[in-house]
């Protein structure tokens, strides 16, 4: 966001970023002056949230709907993460479902006893990616950031590869032809080419989905693979 933002006005409904990269209704109780730019106290629309939090313009956006969660996410734990929706499009059911005792918060060991991993290695990864706060649990709050992170970004996939032949929007989005992908190339076509608020944080959602060595580049086989995928899934 612009470091020169537009001021809000007292009594402005706005969305505020939590620690968990949720987005939350509040509502702009006073602006304080003493400082540049101006800051803010705020409180949540809902009952129950929070109460009189001061922050600053940055983190707060005045949209009607709320901005998508551009987590970010390396190779394999976005690999992972996409499991989440792979698996069921509601959040709170997927929650239940691996939180087989009901306490409220997962475990390593009921992730993987869910999806029946094998070994250590994918449910390590998968917590890790999911347990922001690092306090060894996964919360309600934590796994609802990863799992509309995953949805998001499946259905990004989905738009994105219905502009043609994946030969041919590889190489559209390849404009130095050098046969591979970089954050850049992509973050450009989305911006030029298909529009929308958020091209660079798309773009690093998209590179996480595709980049499968995580080298930060997408060659035509890891495009292609992901696009045969998105077709074997709709």
């Amino acid at each position: 966001m612009a470091e020169h933002a537009e001021v809000l006005e007292v009594g402005t409904v706005v969305w505020y970023s939590t620690r968990t990269d949720r987005w939350t209704q509040v509502r702009v109780n006073k602006v304080h002056y003493d400082d540049v730019p101006p800051y803010y106290t705020i409180s949540a629309v809902a009952e129950g949230g929070i109460i009189d939090r001061q922050t600053v313009r940055n983190k707060l956006v005045a949209d009607a709907n709320p901005p998508p969660v551009n987590r970010q996410y390396s190779a394999k734990s976005a690999a992972a993460v996409l499991k989440l929706a792979e698996r069921s499009a509601d959040a709170a059911a997927l929650f239940k479902a691996i939180d087989r005792d009901q306490d409220g918060a997962i475990t390593t060991r009921e992730l993987a006893e869910f999806f029946e991993a094998r070994d250590d290695v994918f449910a390590k990864r998968l917590f890790a990616a999911i347990d922001i706060d690092d306090d060894g649990l996964i919360d309600a709050d934590e796994f609802g950031v990863a799992h509309r992170w995953a949805k998001e970004t499946r259905d990004g996939m989905r738009r994105f590869f219905t502009a043609g032949s994946p030969d041919a929007l590889f190489h559209r989005i390849d404009t130095d032809g050098d046969g591979a992908i970089t954050r850049r190339e992509l973050e450009a076509y989305l911006r030029d080419a298909v529009g929308g608020p958020d091209p660079a944080g798309d773009a690093l959602r998209l590179m996480a989905a595709m980049d499968r060595d995580d080298d930060k580049l997408i060659d035509l086989a890891e495009f292609c693979a992901a696009h045969r995928k998105m077709a074997r899934e709709s």
